[in-house]
C-alpha cells in the first residue's frame, strides 16, 4: 500500500514551519519507510 499526503495548516497565521516540521517528525519517527518532497510526503506500508 502507497500512501501520499500534504500538510496544510489552516487558520494558523503566517508561521506555520513548526507545525509542519512537527507533522514531519511524526512521520519519521513511526518507523515506516517514508520519502518527503516539495509536494507530498509518501508512506509505504
Amino acid at each position: 500500500m502507497l500512501v501520499a499526503f500534504s500538510i496544510t495548516p489552516l487558520s494558523t497565521g503566517e508561521g506555520v514551519g513548526e507545525i509542519v516540521a512537527k507533522a514531519f517528525r511524526s512521520v519519521h519517527e513511526s518507523g515506516l519507510p517514508n520519502r518527503s518532497d516539495i509536494m507530498f510526503t509518501n508512506i509505504a506500508a
